[in-house]
């Protein structure tokens, strides 16, 4: 959502303007940090190492879960907007 990204932007890069490429790669990172605590819990409560990798920023399609037994997508909502993240797994 567009106004999450602009809240996330805005505090990653400290009211600096961006330009598009670096808007990407903001974004990007903020999603790897979000993901990166994410698989720690995960792997916390399982006890084990997954076998997740880093997301794919930006990606317009996604098997939706049919390539993996399991499916799980994660809404984050704050103030300033919402995220959506979608996981497939075995």
């Amino acid at each position: 959502e567009a106004s999450f990204e602009d809240a996330v932007l805005k505090g990653m890069a400290n009211g600096k303007p961006l330009s598009s490429d670096m808007r990407e790669l903001y974004v990007g990172e903020y999603i790897n940090i979000v993901s990166g605590h994410v698989l720690t819990n995960i792997n916390n409560k399982v006890g084990k190492t997954s076998r997740l990798t880093v997301p794919v920023v930006g990606l317009s399609e996604h098997d939706d879960g049919r390539k993996y037994k399991e499916h799980c997508t994660l809404y984050f909502e704050a103030p300033c907007g919402s995220m959506k993240m979608d996981i497939s797994y075995n």
